[in-house]
């Protein structure tokens, strides 16, 4: 139990909903047209441990689920990813290479005195098995990042950030510490002055940001299927979520779809104040209607350091 943490008080030990339950409910989705699932929970890879079963059994038997094209999972717990887990989810081809992989400091001092049960070492080692597995140019790794915590100095601090920065995550949520009446961390000494974590925040904040500009920049040029998710109209929609997550695609909103001389193919226009971009070929439409069901293909363009094109 993480020392800053009040959700294991909350939840009580781990119960698994049952994998049959789970596939029922998938199949409905299905059948309503809906092709893309995410697989959460507050200890995700727990998943099974109370059955007999376990998360990536039950990917397996999600991918099987007709009418169900993409699978993602929520936030996973570095520790409890098992060799053998990585090379089974690698092994789905409708599991989308994004995960979200729990970190919390890149400092293993601060680590310890949180209570997270790894390194920054062990943490380093899974995220590198993930992008083995997966494949480096299709796997996006986010992470959370907390500043500020009780004894951090401004060295632990430090190399945290470089931590951060060196793991070239896509996407790092930062929050400086907020202390919990009830936690072990509530009461620890050296708690850290709320200006200084909220520059540490903007400090983390800023590397991070630095490197998903690098990481939105190589990535001029490439193509890239994507799920339209949220009409607006027949021809427009606001959010795109790509089988990875990849910032110059999830920069692109709106978006706005006239409908070709084949059946249910569409073409994309981008399109920004003073400027339009050529059409690429793709689909969109729920069956039935609503969100892109079938995976539409987008050319990238960008613009600037930002690599985006922003709507008007």
């Amino acid at each position: 139990r993480c020392a800053y943490c009040v959700i294991p008080r909350a939840r009580g030990p781990v119960r698994s909903r049952s994998e049959i339950s789970i596939l029922e409910e998938l199949r409905r989705l299905a059948a309503s047209g809906y092709c893309e699932v995410v697989l959460t929970a507050i200890s995700l890879p727990s998943y099974g441990k109370d059955t007999g079963t376990g998360l990536a059994e039950l990917v397996e038997h999600a991918a099987a689920v007709a009418g169900i094209e993409r699978i993602r999972l929520g936030s996973l717990d570095p520790d409890m990813l098992t060799d053998d887990d990585i090379r089974r989810l690698a092994a789905v081809p409708k599991l989308c290479p994004q995960f979200h992989l729990s970190l919390q400091s890149g400092s293993s001092k601060t680590l310890r005195a949180m209570r997270r049960p790894y390194t920054t070492e062990q943490y380093a080692a899974v995220a590198a098995k993930l992008r083995e597995a997966f494949g480096e140019e299709n796997v996006s790794i986010t992470t959370d990042v907390i500043v500020g915590f009780p004894g951090e100095t401004e060295q632990d601090f430090e190399d945290s950030m470089a931590f951060v920065a060196g793991q070239r995550f896509l996407k790092v949520h930062v929050f400086p510490y907020s202390r919990r009446e009830g936690t072990p961390a509530f009461d620890f000494p050296n708690q850290v002055p709320e200006h200084e974590k909220e520059s540490r925040s903007r400090r983390m904040t800023a590397a991070v940001e630095k490197v998903r500009a690098e990481l939105a920049h190589a990535a001029q040029g490439r193509t890239a299927q994507v799920l339209l998710e949220t009409p607006l109209s027949s021809t427009l929609f606001t959010r795109l979520t790509p089988y990875t997550t990849t910032p110059e695609i999830t920069a692109i909103t709106p978006i706005t779809m006239a409908k070709g001389s084949h059946s249910g193919v569409f073409f994309f226009f981008l399109r920004r104040r003073g400027a339009s971009f050529p059409p690429m070929s793709g689909c969109a439409g729920r069956r039935g209607g609503g969100a892109c069901c079938a995976p539409a293909v987008l050319r990238v363009f960008c613009s600037g350091a930002a690599c985006g094109a922003r709507a008007a």
